[in-house]
Parts: structure tokens; sequence; C-alpha cells
């Protein structure tokens, strides 16, 4: 069970969330008249009227039993169990107005509770702690009626963690065992060594970096799913540490070999594109040995050709920046445009 209190000024939008027959339904109520929420706000606002110092004049309170709990519980203990929650807070049910209300609308039943913190006297009720204090108060309700309590909950998931690591530790113990007795038979590579995990129960999976190279292993035990990182179990059993006792990092190349694939069709491609554009521009330079030929598309490139390509494409460049500049030189310079056309406009006139 858990408890939940706050002093709020209240107002329309808490009303309309707590007094709300689409998420359940009225549980109990003291000293109100009004149907909806607007008017149990009015009705609050009088007595609060009484006070004009305080600006929090709303208690909002929820009291949550635990799902198994609430299944069973009827309307009769939903409500001597608010009634005791508002008195043991220091709200007098019998007093002081309040409205419950039960949410069903999520998979645990629970109640909110809205009440007036200003007395019929004008007086404030004290707000000091009172979050603290309604989830003792919900764990003394809880216990007294052999309910599940929030904090009861608590204590037993922290046992239970304490248990877990306990319980994990001896797991860890148990596969760093395993890896040593495989260590003392020299397993000599990373594959090797995998395969010797493998029979004593343990799934080994490398880690891989963007480079396509191993920088650690994760180790599964396959009897109860437990997943961790080699070095977590032993520092001893990190990539590095295994290679420093002997081990050969035979899986590189193997994980490197999709790698290599996917980049040798990347160069391909790149190498088909300058093969038409070579063809195209410059077929009666020399490149390689034979004139008008190079070998594309079906080897991978060397850093040399690669050089030789670039030099290829600068080329192009250069020769069309030529040619482009040639095109303007061959124009007639301003001056002489503006030469010819007042030669023309004088020889318009004198044929006049």
């Amino acid at each position: 069970m858990v408890g939940l209190a706050k002093a709020c000024s209240g107002g329309g939008a808490l009303a309309n969330y707590v007094i709300n027959e689409e998420k359940g339904y009225e549980l109990d109520r003291n000293n109100l008249c009004g149907l909806t929420p607007k008017e149990i706000i009015e009705e609050f606002k009088i007595i609060q009227d009484m006070n004009q110092r305080a600006t929090n004049k709303t208690f909002s309170l929820v009291l949550s039993p635990d799902i198994k709990d609430g299944k069973n519980l009827s309307d009769e203990q939903l409500k001597a169990m608010t009634q005791e929650y508002l008195t043991k807070l220091g709200i007098d049910p019998e007093k002081q107005q309040y409205v419950a209300f039960v949410h069903t609308e999520k998979e645990h039943k629970h109640i909110h509770i809205i009440a007036n913190r200003v007395e019929p006297s004008g007086k404030l009720i004290s707000d000091h702690h009172i979050g603290k204090r309604a989830q003792w108060i919900a764990h003394g309700i809880a216990k007294e009626r052999g309910l599940v309590s929030a904090k009861e909950k608590m204590f037993e998931k922290i046992k239970n963690n304490e248990q877990n690591k306990g319980e994990l530790k001896v797991l860890k113990n148990e596969i760093f065992k395993k890896h040593q007795e495989i260590m003392r038979d020299k397993p000599r590579t990373f594959e090797n060594y995998i395969k010797e995990m493998n029979s004593k129960g343990l799934e080994v999976k490398p880690t891989i970096n963007k480079q396509g190279e191993i920088q650690g292993f994760r180790i599964i035990d396959t009897e109860t799913k437990n997943d961790f990182k080699a070095s977590e179990i032993n520092r001893s059993m990190s990539v590095g540490n295994l290679i420093k006792s002997g081990l050969k990092n035979d899986l590189n190349n193997q994980l490197n070999s999709p790698l290599k694939t996917t980049a040798k069709k990347q160069n391909l491609g790149l190498e088909q594109q300058l093969k038409q554009t070579i063809n195209s521009k410059s077929k009666s330079k020399n490149f390689g040995k034979e004139k008008g030929k190079f070998t594309l598309g079906k080897e991978k490139l060397t850093l040399k050709q690669r050089i030789e390509y670039s030099k290829v494409e600068d080329m192009m460049v250069d020769n069309i920046n030529i040619k482009h500049q040639e095109y303007w030189n061959d124009q007639p310079k301003f001056e002489e445009l503006k030469q010819q056309l007042e030669n023309k406009n004088l020889n318009e006139d004198n044929e006049r």
C-alpha cells in the first residue's frame, strides 16, 4: 500500500481529475452537497475564505493498495481505510470537508481524496512533513490489516537484490574457473578459446568497433542466460590480457572480410565511373603499359593507380578551363565592340 499527500491551492483542474465518473466512482464524502467538481470547489471556498493568509488551502491525498489486495477489498473496507488515513493525518473525517473517489481505470484500484485544509473555525491544518507521514501511516494501515505495504516491498526488493548480487558473484567465479582451465590447456588462438568455452556451456560473443576489429568479449552462461562483459568477470579475460597471455587474434581477418568485400564493391563502382570518363575524354592519352588502355574495374586499385587517376581528373578540369578561356579570348574585346558599334552608327548616318 502506498500513501501520498501534499497541500496545494486546489481548484478546478484537481477536482475535475479526481471527481470523474469515467475514471471510477465516489466512495465517501463529508459536509458537501455539490454534485459537480465546480459545486464542490465552491463549497470548499466558502470555508477557505475564512483564512486569508494561507495560499495552499487544499489537501490532495492518495491511498493505493497493492494490486492483489485492491482486487479483494470491498468498498466498506476501502471507506474504513480512508477514514483512518484521514484521522491519522490530523484531518477529522466527521468535521472536515472531503470527497473520496475510487479510480479503477488502471490495473490497480486506488483512492483519491480532496480535503479542505481550512477548518470551519478558520484554523489551518498543519502540513508539516505530510508526505513522509502519509507513507508511514499507509504502511501501518496495511500491516494492521495483513496487506502488502510499499515499504515491505521495498525492503524485500533490496533483500532480493543483495541475494542476486551474491548469486551473480558465485556464477562469475564459476565462469572464471572454466576460463582458467581452458587457458591451462593453451588454446593458442581466439577461435580455439571460443570453441573451448562453448564446450563448457559458455557462449562467447565478440564486440566489434567501427573499424571492424574486436574490442572485447561478452560471456553468456547458456544455462542461466546471464550476460557479462568478459573484463567484468575478471580483468585477465579482457582482449588485451588474452593477447598478452599468448592467444593469437585470428578473428579480425574473418570479421573484416565482409567489410573488405563491401569496400571492394565501392571501389569497383568508382573505377567504372572513372573508366567511362577516361575513355570518353582521353582516348589518345597513355595510361599504363598500352596506349589508350588501363586495367579498370577488375582489380583492386593500387595507391599508384589512384594517384594517376587523380591526375587524369585534374587534367580534365584544366583542359575545360583552358577551352573556356580560349573561347572568351576569341571574342571581341569591349573596346573593339564599342568601336564597331560607333562605326556602324556613323555609316547609317552617312547613308541618310
